[in-house]
């Protein structure tokens, strides 16, 4: 099972509303750099990688309520999606999008998509449309390395805060 979290910050007076921060556990198998062997369960002393996207956010300030964390580096990767069309014209995907690479109509073709900013995109015309999109993302490699007990437990939780400006 996969865990994942997402926030969407605004900052500042003048602040965007499609700022995106989202974290996850780096899920990814060793083949693809994942950095937990695709596990997404760990035992106390652990390191865990997990992985930041964002969009619209420069820095981010990572802090645990146990161990300590660490900047690992930086990645990207193509993600494939099928995305719905309801009579609309915008569309969401998962992920901030960084290049748009391709998309494929199944049915009814609403014409070229474009990438809006951060996780948006948009087909020519309206109508019902479902699409297979690819798109690349990039993330920030991050990892929180566990103590190997918490007042004399074995098994415990660590809550990561994450910020970002």
């Amino acid at each position: 099972m996969a865990v994942t979290a997402s926030i969407v910050v605004a900052f500042g007076q003048a602040a965007q509303d499609d700022a995106i921060l989202m974290a996850e556990i780096d899920t990814r198998p060793t083949v693809e750099g994942g950095l937990n062997n695709g596990r997404t369960q760990f035992m106390p002393g652990d390191s865990v990688a997990y992985l930041i996207y964002k969009h619209k956010v420069l820095n981010t300030e990572h802090r645990p309520s146990a161990g300590t964390v660490s900047r690992v580096g930086s990645g990207q990767r193509q993600v494939e999606e099928m995305v719905t069309f309801l009579d609309v014209v915008d569309g969401n995907v998962q992920y901030p999008i960084h290049t748009l690479d391709s998309f494929e109509w199944l049915g009814n073709q609403l014409g070229p998509i474009s990438a809006g900013g951060g996780q948006a995109i948009r087909a020519a015309s309206q109508g019902v449309g479902v699409a297979i999109v690819r798109y690349t993302t990039k993330f920030d490699i991050w990892r929180l390395n566990s103590p190997a007990e918490i007042n004399g437990r074995d098994s415990f939780s660590i809550a990561v805060l994450i910020t970002g400006d």
